[in-house]
């Protein structure tokens, strides 16, 4: 029976003969024109042969037509990964998880950028072929397993053999660090507040059971790995009337607390609870804006919220919302260059990033902005003054000379 081109096409792609693929792609243009999966398939070839500015141009082509097809998103997601620009990677890849949560390479992606994601590790990744873990999956390639599957088989079954004959040990369960040396002694159980309350205050005033409740929840949120919760109950232990010796077991635990991932995350705050009780949730991590993070912005901070055209109008009214109008302080546009095969369109040729602060107190380094000049713009500055400062000069009607010096950058 006759297969089709696109159908022949994947079957090559799996035994990774990407030529003679697009050979076959590119012959019949003219019949899969306007067809989604012609141009996802064509531009996952491009990828995988590492022809790049191809794939962008056709994952641009499929996307005018279909925009949330979770292997077109991967695509997309990968050329940025290759670029080093990991901020549109995961964009992208978060895009993937909305239309596929169960999406283990976006995982794995998100994973990657946000614990080995710099430019040199990107780089070496790229050269090696390791990058391609994180691409659209082709499947299995069928030359490759025919060649290995009669040895293990044999293999198998021979270690079926053996292994009928070793012991088996009971491994841990996935239980985190034993905690017992951190249980309550009978005297704290008995008495767990602090009894000279004269010289302190507290923010919570917490009844005898309320805090050996928060301390058995404590424990209990700990080995379910639900380290938001544990942080929780420790700030209201610190922040009450419990027992000195109470707070300083509790600040031990926090030692034990992990940084979550995006799968592990849980009872994530938001941001009204936060607003609502600060000291209550201090140290605890969201994953409000796409990235983890600690939920406590100081008095003096900042936050700047990195999104593509598709988003940036709908989170400037929820930014408007949370921090209020009065503290949106700039939007900067993030041009970048490439070609493009847009005819029915102005090129989408940049970013929009957000700049609000949490109050008019902030902090702002206006150095760490500039960029340096470049060679041309030094020649202009031709004069040097007597404290070596560069400059050129204007000269008035009246013939008086104005300097304008070089500053640091631009």
């Amino acid at each position: 029976m006759a297969q089709d081109v696109l159908s022949l096409a994947w079957k090559y792609m799996r035994r990774r003969k990407f030529s003679t693929a697009l050979n076959l792609l590119e012959a019949r243009a003219d019949v899969y024109e306007d067809d989604f999966e012609y141009y996802l398939v064509m531009g996952i070839a491009c990828l995988y042969a590492g022809d790049i500015g191809s794939a962008t141009s056709n994952f641009q082509y499929a996307r005018r037509i279909k925009m949330t097809d979770p292997r077109l998103l991967l695509g997309q997601a990968a050329i940025f990964l290759r670029r080093g620009d990991t901020d549109r990677a995961l964009q992208y890849y978060l895009e993937v998880r909305e239309y596929d949560p169960g999406n283990q390479i976006a995982t794995d992606a998100i994973e990657f950028i946000r614990t080995r994601g710099d430019f040199d590790t990107i780089c070496r990744w790229a050269d090696t072929g390791r990058l391609e873990q994180f691409y659209p999956p082709l499947g299995l390639n069928p030359d490759r397993t025919a060649s290995i599957v009669i040895p293990v088989v044999a293999l198998v079954l021979g270690c079926l053999v053996a292994f009928s004959l070793i012991p088996r040990n009971n491994y841990a369960d996935g239980k985190r660090k034993d905690l017992t040396e951190l249980t309550l002694s009978k005297e704290e159980e008995k008495a767990p507040q602090e009894t000279d309350l004269s010289s302190q205050s507290f923010k919570y005033i917490l009844t005898n059971k309320q805090i050996t409740e928060s301390y058995s929840n404590i424990l209990m949120y700990f080995q379910a790995r639900r380290d938001n919760a544990v942080q929780v109950e420790i700030n209201r232990l610190l922040n009450s009337n419990a027992k000195l010796s109470i707070k300083q077991k509790v600040s031990i635990l926090m030692t034990y607390l992990e940084t979550p991932t995006f799968d592990s995350i849980t009872d994530v705050p938001t941001y009204a609870q936060v607003e609502a009780d600060t000291a209550l949730y201090l140290d605890c991590f969201v994953d409000w804006s796409g990235r983890i993070s600690d939920a406590i912005l100081a008095e003096d901070g900042s936050i700047y919220v990195h999104m593509d055209l598709k988003m940036s109008h709908y989170v400037k009214i929820m930014m408007d919302e949370i921090f209020g109008k009065t503290y949106f302080r700039n939007e900067i546009v993030w041009k970048y260059f490439g070609p493009t095969s847009t005819t029915k369109n102005y090129p989408k040729k940049h970013d929009t990033i957000l700049f609000y602060t949490k109050t008019d107190k902030y902090y702002f380094d206006a150095s760490a902005t500039l960029i340096d000049y470049d060679e041309k713009a030094i020649k202009r500055y031709d004069k040097v003054d007597e404290e070596g400062r560069r400059y050129k000069s204007y000269y008035n009607e009246d013939g008086s000379e104005r300097r304008a010096y070089l500053k640091d950058g631009k």
